[in-house]
């Protein structure tokens, strides 16, 4: 029985507990960040199915293999990368980035002497790449600023990006520290944006590397590009040839050059820097959704957080393309997930709540359901089917349940409320609160009732009933239920309406029995009253 109870009692409160778990669920998940895969996954199904064009104000000069086929074999003179610069200079770019690190004097000190002047006649803004590595941990870091002999017609800035647990590079830090000095990181040169804060920027890598404007190095030397190819523009000087292993793991992309990672971040940030949500906006909204879909039927509840599971995915990705917003729905899901988990949990327990307290002919609550539910006082009152066997015999067991069902309809009447149980195939009881006199005046009335029969499928059928009942209101129901039982059979072998379980000293009861007793053999014809006159002498 503590069991059943158990299992009632969380049937009973089942919308608190799928609401309790969902913000569990999406709480935890909120704090510790475990739906971050999910959120990556359908920003990766973003970033391939909704590709964005680039705004067209970012170059990429490529060291690729066909430059070191025509110019010779990596590391080039510096002299050379003067010769770069001064014609990406004559061709009107307004800022020139190398992602080259230029950190130790050249061997040849007549090579930093041409590329420094290259770089004191350039008019466009240039900026040079600083060394910082093992930031993210505790060892040694390795720190360096371009070498003295360029530093002065240069702007450093970082290249250091650091990669998520999965080391997938998904984001660019703004700024970052270099031998004391706080450095933007190259793809905020390139946008033309001083956020001056050490945040993070999430970057839209539906930005495509083979999207970007390109082209080769070689071919820049050589004067092989169009007007006006790179008049006003950012151009981004970096490898991306097999065997320089300068490659970085990004999502959807695999593996990419580490210039694509600051070229996609500066177009993210010439966007607008994106507006990062969390966790917590779609996870209020969906603890929201789940309190509102508890208040419909349990399938109306599968389908609608069903639905709203479906729909985070698209959602994210529709927002995140059309705006800057940044929202994450893991949490928000599993919050779903965990909802209807434990919607289905609750509705085994009830479907397995059912088959023990509902009885098989009719669906109607049984001795079980009973036992469970009425804990408190009262009389004890129990109905009988005297012609229960012939009537299920006529009728057929399929439209038994119908004939139960229409007799518990009646029998409510009869006891003032709904709580009737039906405890075996052709008996009923139920708890009433009122004294013994309302409860014996409500069994009078069953044959009040019943005489017009009751329509089953086109037929009209006679039921027969006979009733006891125990009055001992502190009795469980464990207790009562045999003695009322037994009152009800005595009534069926007496052939009387009632009957009262009564002990030898009942003598106030044993009278109203008699007198019930006596009306029906009246009703009967059993009696009769014979009257002999006398002579009045």
């Amino acid at each position: 029985m503590f069991r059943l109870r158990l299992l009632a009692g969380l049937t009973k409160s089942a919308r608190s507990l799928v609401l309790t778990v969902a913000c569990l669920i999406g709480i935890a998940v909120a704090f510790t960040g475990a739906g971050s895969d999910l959120d990556n996954q359908i920003r990766a199904k973003r970033y391939e199915h909704l590709p964005k064009k680039p705004s067209g104000d970012l170059v990429l000069v490529i060291i690729d293999t066909p430059s070191i086929k025509d110019l010779g074999a990596w590391p080039w003179p510096r002299s050379r990368h003067g010769e770069i610069i001064t014609a990406l200079d004559k061709a009107g770019a307004q800022r020139i980035a190398l992602d080259i690190i230029f950190d130790q004097p050249a061997a040849d000190p007549r090579q930093d002497k041409l590329f420094a002047k290259a770089l004191a006649h350039t008019h466009a803004n240039i900026y040079f790449a600083s060394l910082l590595e093992n930031l993210s941990n505790s060892k040694e870091t390795h720190e360096a600023l371009p070498t003295p002999a360029l530093l002065p017609f240069v702007k450093p800035v970082s290249i250091w990006v650091k990669s998520d647990p999965d080391q997938f590079h998904r984001r660019v830090p703004l700024n970052a520290p270099v031998l004391g000095r706080e450095l933007p990181v190259m793809a905020q040169a390139l946008a033309g944006t001083q956020y001056p804060d050490d945040g993070r920027v999430l970057i839209d890598w539906s930005y495509w590397p083979s999207q970007f404007p390109r082209i080769s190095y070689s071919d820049v030397l050589a004067g092989k590009f169009p007007k006006g190819f790179f008049q006003g523009k950012s151009v981004l000087i970096g490898s991306d040839a097999f065997g320089l292993g300068d490659q970085y793991s990004v999502p959807f992309h695999r593996k990419v050059a580490g210039m694509y990672i600051q070229a996609a971040a500066a177009e993210t940030l010439h966007a607008g820097r994106p507006v990062e949500l969390g966790d917590w906006p779609s996870l209020l909204v969906a603890l929201a959704l789940i309190g509102s879909a508890l208040l419909f039927k349990p399938i109306w509840r599968y389908i609608l957080l069903g639905a709203a599971l479906f729909l985070c995915g698209p959602i994210q990705i529709l927002i995140e393309h059309l705006s800057i917003i940044r929202i994450n729905v893991g949490a928000a899901m599993l919050a779903f997930t965990g909802a209807l988990a434990a919607q289905a949990l609750l509705s085994m327990a009830q479907a397995m709540l059912d088959r023990i307290t509902k009885s098989a002919e009719a669906g109607l609550p049984n001795l079980a359901a009973m036992e469970l539910h009425e804990r408190g006082d009262g009389v004890t009152v129990v109905v009988c089917l005297r012609n229960y066997v012939e009537t299920t015999a006529l009728l057929g067991f399929a439209a038994q349940g119908k004939l139960l069902a229409k007799i518990r309809d009646r029998l409510i009447l009869a006891a003032g409320h709904d709580r009737i149980y039906q405890i075996d195939n052709h008996s009923f009881a139920w708890r009433s609160n009122e004294e013994v006199p309302e409860v014996v005046a409500g069994l009078e009335g069953l044959e009040a009732l019943f005489a017009p029969g009751v329509q089953v499928d086109h037929l009209t059928v006679d039921i027969t009933l006979n009733a006891g009942f125990c009055d001992e209101v502190g009795l469980s129901v464990q207790d009562a239920l045999p003695k009322a039982v037994l009152a009800a059979t005595n009534a069926i072998n007496r052939g009387v309406l009632w009957e009262r379980y009564e002990t030898d000293e009942d003598e106030v009861f044993w009278k109203l029995s008699i007198l019930n007793e006596f009306e029906q053999a009246l009703g009967r014809g059993d009696v009769w009253v014979a009257y002999q006159p006398k002579l009045d002498l």
